[in-house]
């Protein structure tokens, strides 16, 4: 088995370095590899959606409220019209 060159063995080191960095994603696409990262975007989104369902949930919770009270102002006021339909007048 004949020997190999110092330089033949630098080259075949290189070219595995050169396939290491390009399968790890160096770079942008390293970024979107890392769990951590891909955690962390998960989190801003879920946090994001959950604030706008909640402010969706309390103007909803709003308008319901303000509803219920002009409904319960209008049966107070046929409750204190005793029936009438009218107003009667002092005259």
């Amino acid at each position: 088995m004949p020997a190999r060159g110092e330089a033949e063995i630098t080259r075949e080191r290189a070219e595995r370095q050169e396939l290491a960095r390009a399968g790890s994603g160096e770079g942008i696409s390293a970024v979107f590899s890392n769990p951590y990262f891909n955690l962390l975007a998960i989190r801003i989104v879920v946090t994001v959606l959950l604030f706008f369902l909640l402010s969706l949930l309390v103007s909803v919770y709003r308008y319901t409220i303000r509803m219920a009270a002009h409904y319960h102002a209008r049966a107070d006021a046929l409750a204190l019209s005793e029936g009438r339909t009218t107003c009667r007048s002092t005259a």
